[in-house]
């Protein structure tokens, strides 16, 4: 019988123990996190299994000691098997049970309303698509795919309400392709599409979890797809041993031995379904076919989308002349609630802010005198200090006897502003 530290299988074993409990202790296992040690740890009882297989095959180690590796793998490759055939019960019950296209969806009569909106237009053959936001007036948001040309005249306005992004697809930049996003309300009957998920638990334990797309029009439940997922083991058994920072929450540390699983979605299309087209429960019941890569590389828009194109062209001035009717408000001794940006969206006009100024030193002495429950009067100073700080200096100075006490905020105002340059 050869000496304990001459076998590799020993050897590996006495490694996976000492590094896996170096991860309990506190200073030690910060670097060994970085350091990947629960991978390190998960490869080394690999090397065990196999160094103990070979070595008791050579008749170095009691041959009985074959059976563990033996054991090993073959529990888990039979957990493999047993996931797979769940995975395919499940797919078939689903396919058995889900419809296939259940509208006759068109643009022109009809509007999709869904929480993923921005990630659907992007990869669906979709003119818009609207997401619900009570933040805004309208209390949804539009997003539609535009060419780049189209984009290029877009000028962002002082609220945020237009903004255009780029685009990837399957990983790729679009250079010809940008997303236009800015408050809209749906223009025709309306398609609300609602996802009832139970697989909000992130324990990766195999377990399957479904979701159901609910599809409503005006209020009315027209159709419904199920769909499921799971984390799948993977072919061959990756494991991580260790103890990791969990930063969700409260920062804790948490020590874990599992496999590293994937996230695999269980198709639940029926089978006449061209799944290379429709992809996905909404894809399937309206009928909205996904992009190919070819199709976005010769992108030439929708012609339903140019008047919104030449729609949010204006809205920077439009939004401007809102933000200086509440200004007119404000110093005519009104006390509307100002926008979020409103204070910013003032001092990017000094040119318009001078005929104001006057009317505005007033209003912020009488202001800042009033009591302090006064509605929105902490927004309306502020609003109001940063648009006389933003006064041509002539102006400014000619505007009020008060100059002292309005200084302080334009001192203010210049240096948040020369930082931020």
């Amino acid at each position: 019988m050869p000496r304990l530290l001459s076998l590799l299988s020993f050897d590996s074993f006495l490694a996976l123990i000492t590094l896996a409990a170096l991860q309990l202790f506190p200073i030690p296992r910060i670097y060994l996190m970085f350091l990947g040690a629960a991978m390190i740890t998960g490869l080394l009882v690999h090397v065990f299994l196999a160094s103990l297989f070979i070595e008791a095959m050579m008749h170095r180690v009691p041959r009985v000691l074959v059976l563990v590796p033996i054991l090993a793998y073959g529990g888990y490759y039979v957990a493999y098997i047993n996931e797979a055939y769940r995975i395919a019960v499940m797919s078939a019950e689903l396919q058995a049970v889900n419809p296939g296209k259940i509208l006759d969806f068109d643009s022109k009569l009809h509007s999709i309303v869904m929480d993923q909106a921005k990630e659907f237009v992007e990869t669906h053959d979709v003119p818009v698509v609207y997401a619900p936001d009570a933040n805004y007036p309208e209390a949804h948001l539009s997003y539609r795919l535009i060419t780049r040309d189209q984009c290029s005249g877009i000028v962002s306005d002082t609220e945020n309400r237009v903004v255009s992004l780029g685009v990837h697809f399957n990983g790729v930049f679009q250079k010809n392709i940008c997303l236009l996003r800015f408050p809209e309300r749906p223009s025709n009957k309306t398609v609300t599409v609602t996802v009832h998920d139970d697989s909000q638990d992130l324990k990766l334990d195999g377990t399957i979890r479904q979701k159901m797309t609910e599809i409503t029009i005006d209020g009315k439940s027209t159709g419904s797809f199920r769909t499921a997922s799971v984390w799948r083991l993977p072919a061959f058994p990756t494991l991580a041993i260790g103890c990791a920072l969990i930063s969700g929450g409260t920062p804790k540390w948490e020590c874990f031995a599992n496999f590293w699983r994937t996230n695999t979605t269980i198709g639940g299309a029926p089978a006449s379904i061209d799944h290379a087209q429709f992809d996905d429960p909404l894809s399937v019941m309206l009928g909205i076919r996904k992009y190919a890569a070819a199709d976005l590389s010769s992108f030439s828009g929708f012609d339903a989308n140019a008047a919104a194109v030449e729609y949010v062209r204006k809205e920077p001035a439009r939004v401007e002349d809102k933000e200086f009717n509440i200004l007119r408000a404000i110093v005519n001794g009104e006390n509307p609630k100002p926008t979020f940006n409103l204070a910013y969206s003032l001092a990017t006009h000094p040119e318009r802010l001078a005929p104001l100024a006057q009317d505005m030193t007033r209003r912020f002495v009488a202001l800042a005198g009033s009591p302090s429950n006064t509605p929105n009067r902490g927004a309306q100073l502020e609003a109001l200090a940063m648009a006389i700080g933003a006064l041509p200096h002539e102006a400014f100075l000619g505007a009020t006897a008060f100059a002292p006490i309005t200084n302080r905020h334009a001192k203010c105002w210049r240096a948040r502003r020369d930082s931020n340059s």
